[in-house]
């Protein structure tokens, strides 16, 4: 089973009470609890968050450009077309997050877990993901492609027309999730799939081989 290091926020955090007011460029939040705030729209540059919970934060189509995130909890947030590119995230939870065309391409995600995520037409091009769980995901049509699969588990998602393409693999487990239409299949070797996918991947599996299939 792929353990995941959980993030390690104190028990006794600061209630920010005018988050809006925080979340600027070059700022590093340490410690606290920001909820129910609106930061849409917004550019913001090299962002630190440590050791902290954000609650219901409206991040949509924001550029959040190199955040950083440590020892995060992550929920009920809105993160729908918005570009966080060369990010850097560990030890983050992120649970019913709306990440529809999020950007995470060239980012670096360490232990993290995306629980009940609608992360369809997200990017991770050429991002390095290492003990990384998705759980209960809408992954459909995200795209993958160069990135680094180290230790990534996918259950019970939605994984239809996702380009695997270059892909770099280890440790990868795609059982329980619906596999559809991947793109870069051989992006996936060495990954873990059940006997239940195999028989909905063989045509392609077939096709990438050059294998004639012909019923006499």
């Amino acid at each position: 089973m792929l353990s995941i290091a959980k993030p390690q926020i104190p028990n006794d955090l600061n209630t920010v009470t005018k988050p809006e007011n925080e979340l600027k460029t070059e700022v590093s939040i340490v410690e606290a609890t920001l909820e129910n705030t609106d930061a849409s729209n917004k550019i913001i540059t090299n962002l630190g968050v440590k050791e902290s919970r954000l609650i219901k934060i409206n991040f949509a189509n924001s550029k959040l450009h190199k955040l950083d995130f440590l020892d995060i909890e992550l929920s009920n947030s809105q993160f729908t077309a918005s570009n966080c590119s060369e990010a850097s995230w560990q030890r983050v939870k992120l649970s019913n997050i709306q990440g529809s065309g999020l950007l995470l391409h060239e980012s670096t995600l360490k232990d993290i877990v995306f629980e009940n995520c609608k992360l369809d037409f997200a990017n991770f091009r050429y991002a390095k993901l290492k003990n990384v769980k998705f759980i209960d995901c809408n992954l459909i049509e995200a795209d993958f492609y160069m990135a680094q699969l180290n230790n990534v588990s996918f259950s019970n998602c939605e994984i239809e027309k996702v380009e695997f393409s270059g892909v770099k693999a280890s440790k990868i487990d795609l059982r329980t999730s619906t596999l559809s239409q991947l793109k870069g299949i051989d992006g996936l070797h060495g990954a873990k799939i059940d006997s239940i996918q195999l028989v909905s991947l063989a045509p392609q599996l077939a096709h990438n081989v050059g294998l004639i299939i012909e019923d006499s």
